[in-house]
């Protein structure tokens, strides 16, 4: 019996592209840790992303090596790595107002960090220069994502 099938042909995709089901998308280049990395992920390029991640990956190492209570670390982390999921998945978002939300999301986690951090010191968990580098990072994330959402709003 023949096969009446013509045979199937297939092109790799041109350098820096990819398919992803029937969807074509472009890689972007972007530091992470460091690294040069192509990816397909936009958010990997926000820079209120790489700053929210940086801050996740400190909180997880110095919470986690420290003698601090297991539910203030625990709050901690899961306070610091909300921030930056929710920044990944607002910016998967295509309806605006999804965006926004998880944008919002991001920063009332980013506040709820600071209480943490202030808990920290109280419980001599974490020194004043901690301190002081938590809040200003905080301070920072919360100024980015405050711009972020309102250049969500302006688009058309």
């Amino acid at each position: 019996m023949q096969n009446r099938h013509a045979p199937v042909r297939i092109r790799s995709p041109p350098q820096n592209t990819a398919l992803a089901g029937s969807v074509r998308f472009s890689f972007i280049e972007v530091r992470i840790s460091g690294k040069t990395v192509k990816t397909g992920f936009v958010f990997e390029k926000l820079d209120v992303y790489q700053r929210a991640l940086e801050f996740a990956r400190i909180v997880h190492t110095s919470a986690r090596s420290s003698k601090a209570p297991r539910s203030w670390t625990d709050q901690f982390v899961r306070a610091a790595t909300s921030v930056v999921l929710n920044i990944a998945e607002g910016a998967g978002r295509i309806h605006k107002a999804e965006k926004r939300n998880f944008y919002y999301i991001a920063k009332g986690s980013t506040f709820e960090c600071v209480p943490l951090i202030e808990l920290g010191l109280s419980l001599g968990v974490l020194d004043d220069t901690q301190r002081n580098d938590f809040r200003s990072t905080c301070l920072s994330i919360a100024q980015m994502l405050t711009k972020l959402i309102q250049s969500v709003e302006k688009q058309a």
